[in-house]
């Protein structure tokens, strides 16, 4: 019987460092992966990012999903988000982070880190009334 060892090829937990802890979100099941999906198509449409309407499998899925958690505990895992919530991190920053996580899963690094920046990274003043020219 054949025997491959899988370890180097599985796909690895997202780390997430804040204020010097990291915090290991493991990949989704398949559950979790579900749900994920089905919430990020959901804000891809709310964003405008992507165009039509939900269908209905994905707003039952959601509806099942949100009923009782915390988007944390779905895209994070419930041991990641139940150590930021023990470490007493800021609700907006697990929001933060669970939202990325959604993003991150289903669409990879590069589709979170734009989304994220586009969302929070701080914005220069277009308007700040100084007109010095700089």
């Amino acid at each position: 019987m054949a025997s491959v060892d899988f370890t180097s090829w599985v796909v690895p937990d997202l780390k997430l460092t804040l204020g010097g802890v990291t915090y290991e979100v493991a990949p989704p099941d398949v559950e979790r992966a579900k749900m994920i999906l089905a919430l990020t198509v959901r804000e891809e449409l709310r964003l405008g990012l992507s165009k039509g309407d939900l269908p209905e499998q994905l707003k039952t899925i959601i509806e099942n999903a949100v009923s009782d958690r915390q988007l944390g505990e779905i895209t994070l895992g419930p041991d990641a988000y139940e150590r930021m919530v023990t470490d007493r991190v800021a609700v907006t920053t697990i929001e933060r982070m669970a939202y990325y996580a959604m993003l991150f899963w289903a669409r990879g690094q590069e589709r979170a880190d734009a989304i994220a920046s586009a969302l929070w990274a701080p914005k220069d003043d277009i308007d700040s009334g100084d007109d010095s020219g700089e």
